[in-house]
């Protein structure tokens, strides 16, 4: 029943039109409206009005879903994009019911290896497979359709979802069974975090020893000390714009991934690694200094406290 449904896979649902979700449905809408792959899509989201902004694009092949659970009882395939992993079971509780045997359900958003397996063992007692297919590449890209997809899950489900999942991801990496997609985006995560930490250590450091900034940032971010974390932040740490989500995730969202590999060297029977265990204690202080709705350029205010100084592109001034 499942290889049946899936080969023949008409009907694509695709929950949560948020900052990566809504980038992420206009482009299988646009590939299905060129017939490329073939197949009609139900969108839902809390936000009515971003669903509509989709289906605008593209009313031929695509349609606002009234509940969760008609789109359920209508798509072969349903992809999922949500805040975190308590939404995301939240909303496979509600979609269960009216899920078919033979579905598939895909996990797009980034939870974490315990909350896949446990969505995974819950729709497989209905008949219904499960794929965890976490994304990185930031809205931008999202938009652009060109992000990367760690898979986690069986080789025949990837291989149903494929089609799909190449509509806004052009690199699709199968990451072995069921949870590991959401681990490889973890550590991924964890990478980038450490450049954010890095970024938030030198730049203070930088300032303190009578470096100018916008000299000093310009040197980082076109020499070997450059990092996604470093060319991302440092110039919005020197314009002093730290709100989020305009400008990224809110560190306090984010912190998550963190949370996933300390659990995951826990079960593993190791330390946390040092690089990240210090990583990890910067993250902590900007969370406990209330900077957790601010994205994770403002880390740097944990070491610009200790130092005393304050980076700015405008000026360079030590805080009084």
């Amino acid at each position: 029943m499942i290889r049946s449904r899936l080969a023949a896979a008409k009907h694509i649902g695709f929950v949560g039109l948020g900052s990566m979700g809504s980038g992420m449905a206009a482009n299988l809408v646009a590939k299905l409206a060129a017939g490329k792959p073939e197949g009609r899509a139900l969108l839902f989201d809390r936000s009515g009005a971003a669903v509509q902004r989709v289906v605008a694009e593209a009313e031929a092949v695509a349609e606002a879903a009234v509940d969760l659970p008609q789109l359920a009882a209508k798509c072969d395939i349903v992809f999922l994009c949500l805040p975190e992993g308590g939404v995301v079971l939240d909303a496979l509780r509600t979609m269960s019911p009216t899920l078919r045997e033979g579905v598939l359900v895909v996990d797009s958003s980034t939870t974490s290896p315990a909350v896949a397996q446990k969505a995974a063992q819950q729709l497989g007692q209905r008949g219904v497979g499960f794929l965890d297919a976490p994304v990185t590449g930031a809205p931008a890209r999202a938009a652009a359709g060109t992000l990367t997809s760690m898979v986690g899950g069986s080789e025949k489900h990837l291989e149903a979802a494929r089609p799909f999942l190449g509509t806004f991801a052009t690199k699709i990496l199968h990451m072995g069974e069921v949870g590991n997609g959401q681990l490889a985006k973890a550590l991924n995560n964890c990478l980038y975090n450490v450049s954010c930490a890095a970024m938030a250590e030198m730049l203070p450091f930088a300032l303190r020893a009578g470096l100018p900034m916008p000299a000093f940032v310009d040197a980082v971010t076109s020499g070997t000390g450059q990092s996604f974390g470093f060319n991302q932040w440092a110039p919005l740490v020197l314009q002093r714009e730290f709100e989020a989500p305009k400008h990224g995730f809110p560190m306090g969202a984010a912190f998550k991934d963190l949370e996933t590999l300390v659990a995951a060297a826990s079960a593993q029977g190791l330390p946390v690694p040092p690089v990240v265990a210090a990583t990890l204690a910067t993250y902590q202080r900007a969370l406990a200094m209330g900077l957790g709705e601010e994205h994770k350029g403002a880390m740097v205010k944990v070491w610009e406290a200790q130092m005393g100084v304050r980076c700015s592109g405008t000026e360079a001034e030590q805080k009084k």
